[in-house]
């Protein structure tokens, strides 16, 4: 009896391979591209947090202890917060320069206007009131656009769009603040509101509109926890 070697697959076999690997490919990959992109979001988040920091600790060098500086007792208002920006943060940061009155709302920030999807907005679907009086453009530095407005508290809390004004524009994904605390010469990452509250950062972040989504990173040395509530 003869024996005839088969080389090769059957048209069947190939395509049992095709749609197992089909499969696999459809589970994992999208989880490749959320952990890719929870790198970038640290990675930037990093570099967001310390470039405020850095310009921060030259101008502690040049004024000492922050809480003698001049405005820090007046964060609730909004020429106070623009002088003090303007003296004690701007020169400290490379390409900075005191924005323009005409900046000072979120279209001329370069978002889109209020109506579209994509203007600043909360985990809950809520826009951002960016108008004027509330938020002060310092500009974009390293692909990362930054703004400053009160926290409702008399404190002055930064926000940080890591991927400029480029989509989704949502607090927690690609928009997260810090809040100034002139009591210890420093900025922390935002939770609800001063002092620096590190208690239940996780429900700040759940439940408080992301404010303490930056917080629930950096406890979890800097890496976005698994529990996260806001998907990649």
């Amino acid at each position: 009896m003869l024996y005839h070697r088969r080389f090769g697959f059957t048209l069947a076999e190939v395509l049992i391979t095709l749609g197992i690997v089909g499969v696999v490919a459809a589970s994992t990959l999208p989880v490749l591209i959320g952990n890719y992109k929870k790198a970038q979001t640290i990675s930037k988040l990093k570099v967001a947090y310390t470039l405020i920091n850095d310009a921060f600790k030259l101008a502690v060098v040049d004024y000492g202890d922050m809480k003698n500086w001049d405005y820090v007792e007046n964060f609730s208002d909004a020429d106070s917060r623009k002088a003090f920006i303007d003296k004690y943060l701007i020169p400290y940061v490379k390409g900075a320069e005191p924005s323009s009155e005409s900046a000072y709302n979120a279209v001329g920030l370069g978002y889109p206007s209020s109506t579209s999807k994509y203007f600043p907005h909360q985990p809950n679907g809520s826009i951002v009131g960016m108008s004027s009086q509330n938020y002060y453009p310092i500009g974009l530095l390293n692909g990362i656009f930054y703004y400053a407005g009160p926290d409702g508290y008399g404190n002055l809390v930064f926000h940080a769009d890591l991927n400029g004004v480029n989509k989704p524009n949502l607090y927690g994904y690609d928009l997260f603040q810090f809040i100034l605390v002139p009591d210890i010469n420093t900025i922390k990452m935002h939770t609800y509101q001063y002092r620096y509250i590190t208690d239940n950062a996780y429900t700040y972040c759940k439940d408080s509109n992301a404010f303490g989504c930056g917080l629930v990173i950096e406890k979890n040395s800097w890496d976005i926890p698994n529990d996260y509530p806001i998907k990649f």
